[in-house]
Parts: C-alpha cells; sequence; structure tokens
C-alpha cells in the first residue's frame, strides 16, 4: 500500500544475482535512476564492500544507469 503514493514506482519480483536483477530491469525498463540503501553486511573482501554492501558496489560498478546509494 505504501508503494501507492508514488506513482512513479513500481514492485518487481526477480530470481537471481541482486545485482545483475538490479541492473537488468532498470535498463529493460529505462529507468532514469536506480535508488537503492547499502547495508555494508556479511562477508567482505573489499573495503566498498564494508562501506556499501556487495549488492550495492555490484550495482555501481556494473550499471550505466545512474544509482544513489542511500546509507
Amino acid at each position: 500500500k505504501e508503494l501507492e503514493k508514488y506513482p512513479a514506482s513500481k514492485r518487481i519480483v526477480k530470481v537471481g544475482r541482486c545485482w545483475k536483477e538490479i541492473v537488468r530491469t532498470a535498463e529493460e525498463e529505462g529507468v532514469d535512476m536506480i535508488v537503492m540503501t547499502g547495508r555494508g553486511v556479511g562477508k567482505v573482501d573489499e573495503v566498498e564492500e564494508v562501506l556499501l554492501g556487495s549488492c550495492a558496489e555490484m550495482v555501481l560498478r556494473h550499471s550505466k544507469i545512474p544509482v544513489l546509494v542511500v546509507k
């Protein structure tokens, strides 16, 4: 119900690697910007993953669309 307040929002459920599905779906839907949160939890191998989280970090690396990560 909360999303109904925002007509530009849409709920899409996909299965797969989170970053790949986010980037692919954003390109397919023709979005102007990807907005996501960065949690920084789980096993980390890179400094970026500690600060952002591995999914957000990979979306930032692979997306041609601008990405806003909100902490």
